[in-house]
């Protein structure tokens, strides 16, 4: 009698998971087991050959399957990390909705759904779509021969990758200043490095290192900033084609074609483009482009790390102003930014967060290859009571430090007469005139902060007709204690002080 009870049990418990459209975190799939759509035309199945497979309930037409058939059946997990996972009765996996899943908060889902439209979904509880089988289009067009559908239009409904910009991207925002010299007193300064970033961020994924995680812009001839910077170069060299043909627009002839390769999702569209990246796990650079002055204004580069279609088919016909694509920006850190078509009489794309900032087109960067980044330790200190970093903050003024041989050195000199040496903080980098540059200075030993006396500042020019000049404008001192900082120098001038080849200290008494 016991033995019948339990299995009356279990088999009810089995019949309400085959009844239900959706399965939450925690809970399996066993073979057999299923979710049916309200509607009851679709079923999602996890069959007892190992594969998880839709159907078509008229004819038990198979729309979509996981391709894991011919292997023990084991289970298909809805995991509390909110990856839908098939595992063998080994418990070793052989399919993840989310095969790159670095870390599950907090972009993790929180149910998976087998909808009316045909679409198995992974939803988190605001309703933002994780994870797509992309059959959506099965529904709307009643395809009798499943996906994918004709003409090479997409199929997919949403997807995203793991990526998580408050996890993967930096933490300081994209405020770089580049300056290049071209001879006879010609200079030409440009503003950010936003492809570098967005390349970079993407080599820290890839590679499975941690990104660094300081809050502030790395000083110029600092290993990140020197690494970020040939990413830069790499982005730009990499897409001169695309940014070419795009900027070679007489009298606007080809402004709405341009526009609509970004909203087009056959015959080589930028949605299908965009969409075998993502589709496959795999973030990717989008090149952001701005029309006006003959292509002479911020264009811009970011990370695009999921999209959703809503409505839109990616067949240039209604609800373009449904599709969205998820964004990394280096501007924007630690947020997810939309960007989306508006369809109107000047069409463009805009962030949904940011609407002023606008671009005529983008378009999808394929020539991105992985590099090995820098590996760069920045821990978390622990508040001791003691100091043990110096952030150091110099504004170059209108002379610039050269860099190379000519250098700056910094001693901490403490209360009991000992010091600390840290030559060449530079790096030997050029630091450009009238920019902000952040230099941390680890103690070799925590120090109470009464016992740092004063921070001095000399430098290595050698003087002479050939010697550098450096004008500094202002000095901030801070020193941190744990994740806590406190500033105990400010002084301003312009300049505060200028450096030439006497080489006359410039004292920071604390």
């Amino acid at each position: 009698m016991k033995k019948n009870l339990v299995f009356a049990v279990l088999m009810f418990v089995v019949c309400i998971i085959n009844a239900q459209d959706k399965l939450i975190r925690g809970q399996n799939l066993l073979p057999g087991q299923s979710l049916t759509s309200a509607n009851g035309k679709y079923k999602l199945i996890y069959q007892t050959d190992g594969n998880l497979v839709i159907y078509r309930n008229r004819d038990n037409f198979p729309l979509w399957s996981t391709k894991t058939h011919n292997q023990p059946a084991g289970r298909c997990s809805m995991q509390q990390d909110g990856n839908l996972v098939i595992y063998k009765p080994d418990g070793s996996p052989i399919w993840a909705s989310i095969k790159n899943w670095n870390t599950p908060d907090p972009c993790r889902g929180d149910f998976l759904i087998m909808q009316d439209d045909a679409n198995a979904v992974i939803y988190d509880n605001n309703h933002t779509s994780m994870w797509s089988s992309g059959t959506y289009l099965e529904a709307i067009n009643d395809n009798l021969h499943g996906v994918p559908c004709p003409n090479g239009q997409i199929v997919l409904n949403s997807q995203r990758t793991a990526f998580n910009p408050q996890v993967h991207g930096f933490k300081f925002t994209n405020d770089f200043t580049v300056e290049f010299e071209f001879g006879f007193g010609i200079k030409a300064r440009y503003g950010g490095q936003c492809g570098g970033m967005a390349y970079s961020a993407l080599d820290y994924f890839k590679s499975n290192r941690p990104i660094p995680t300081q809050g502030f812009r790395p000083f110029t001839g600092s290993i990140l900033q020197s690494y970020i910077y040939s990413r830069q170069i790499s982005s730009l060299k990499e897409n001169v084609d695309k940014w070419s043909e795009l900027i070679l627009n007489p009298f606007g002839w080809r402004t709405n074609e341009y526009f609509n390769w970004g909203i087009q999702g056959f015959n080589g569209g930028r949605i299908q483009e965009l969409r075998q990246a993502i589709d496959a796990g795999n973030p990717i650079p989008l090149g952001l482009f701005k029309a006006g002055s003959g292509g002479n204004v911020a264009h811009h580069q970011v990370l695009a790390i999921g999209y959703d279609m809503g409505r839109y088919r990616g067949d240039l016909g209604e609800f373009k102003e449904d599709f969205k694509i998820f964004i990394y920006d280096p501007n924007h850190p630690n947020e997810t930014v939309t960007l989306r078509p508006h369809v109107g009489g000047d069409s463009f794309y805009a962030y949904d967060e940011y609407p002023n900032e606008r671009w005529q087109t983008y378009f999808v960067d394929k020539k991105y290859q992985p590099a090995q980044p820098p590996q760069i330790d920045f821990p978390v200190m622990q508040s001791t009571g003691n100091v043990s970093q110096i952030m150091l903050e110099i504004r170059t003024g209108g002379d610039d430090l050269r860099g190379n041989k000519d250098n700056v050195n910094v001693v901490i000199n403490f209360t009991d007469g000992t010091s600390q040496i840290v030559n060449n903080i530079n790096n030997g980098g050029r630091w450009i005139d009238n920019y902000d540059q952040a230099v941390p200075i680890r103690l070799n030993q925590p120090r109470p902060r009464n016992q740092i006396r004063d921070i001095t500042l000399s430098t290595t020019f050698s003087g002479g007709f050939d010697g550098d000049n450096w004008n500094v404008d202002s000095i901030r001192i801070g020193v941190i204690d744990g994740n806590s900082s406190d500033q105990v120098f400010l002084r301003s001038g312009t300049p505060l002080v200028r450096f030439t080849g006497s080489n006359t200290p410039f004292v920071c008494r604390l």
